[in-house]
């Protein structure tokens, strides 16, 4: 079996990257075998198209596409899909997400991470648990995330 990982885009373009091909911030991968393509994220918008369609790949028949979350540097591309496609992802894909900062006890909304998408017009796929894709490959399921400890002073707690 070979296994084949294509950056479609990335954050930056390395030293001796084609010039025509855009680095954006966020991820797209194309991940294949012999019979299954996977597109890995899509970036923040339609340039992992473009940099595809400049490298000759075709995306128009991929197995699968598989959401690794709902950041807009990470979905946000999905517009630029066909609406035939095969989106794998975790049910809450499309909540809303904003990095935030509390000062003096009140939490502001910074920067809005989450995308507005039509998730409708495409054949998702929701799942928390592994799913198999294809012979080879398999999609994680939802991975827990332990939150981190608060440190400081808090509901009568020192750190």
């Amino acid at each position: 079996m070979a296994l084949r990982i294509r950056v479609l885009l990335e954050n930056h373009k390395g030293a001796g990257a084609d010039k025509s091909l855009k680095a954006r911030p966020g991820l797209s991968l194309l991940v294949e075998d012999e019979s299954t393509s996977i597109l890995f994220d899509t970036g923040p918008d339609g340039s992992f198209m473009q940099n595809a369609l400049a490298m000759g790949i075709d995306l128009s028949d991929v197995s699968a596409v598989v959401l690794s979350h709902g950041h807009y540097d990470h979905c946000g591309g999905v517009p630029w899909l066909p609406d035939s496609s095969r989106i794998i992802c975790h049910p809450d894909i499309a909540r809303e997400r904003y990095a935030a900062m509390t000062f003096l006890g009140i939490t502001r909304k910074i920067k809005k991470l989450s995308c507005e998408v039509d998730y409708s017009r495409y054949r998702m796929m929701y799942t928390r648990d592994p799913l198999p894709i294809g012979e080879n490959f398999i999609w994680s399921g939802e991975i827990p995330v332990v939150a981190p400890e608060a440190y400081g002073i808090f509901g009568g707690h020192d750190a």
